[in-house]
């Protein structure tokens, strides 16, 4: 009888953590972060021979401002642009608390 009930407690707890696991953190507008980087980020005066394609790791602190950690780019003059025109910026749209760094690519038009 009481591995019975020990069997059931790990059942129990087994299930609890599987669906804490699969939980997810509602995201209201999930592009609208992605709109935003898009607004910030535009109308740049760089000049370039072709396209940039890079990953930008960043954060969000408990400000609401997006904190650049990352810029995944070989090209200096991007990654000062692209840290000029990100770090530190307010953004209105949510985000997924769940996670606590995002990564995004970022194509710099020539």
């Amino acid at each position: 009888m009481k591995r019975i009930n020990v069997l059931m407690l790990m059942f129990v707890f087994c299930i609890g953590s599987v669906l804490t696991v699969n939980a997810k953190t509602v995201i209201e507008d999930p592009n609208a972060v992605k709109v935003e980087i898009q607004e910030l980020l535009k109308d740049h005066n760089l000049e370039l021979e072709e396209d940039v394609v890079t990953n930008v790791l960043f954060t969000v602190n408990n400000d609401r401002e997006l904190v650049v950690l990352f810029i995944d780019c070989k090209n200096e003059n991007v990654k000062a642009y692209i840290r000029s025109r990100l770090n530190y910026k307010k953004i209105e749209g949510s985000m997924d608390t769940e996670f606590d760094k995002f990564v995004m690519p970022v194509r710099i038009k020539a």
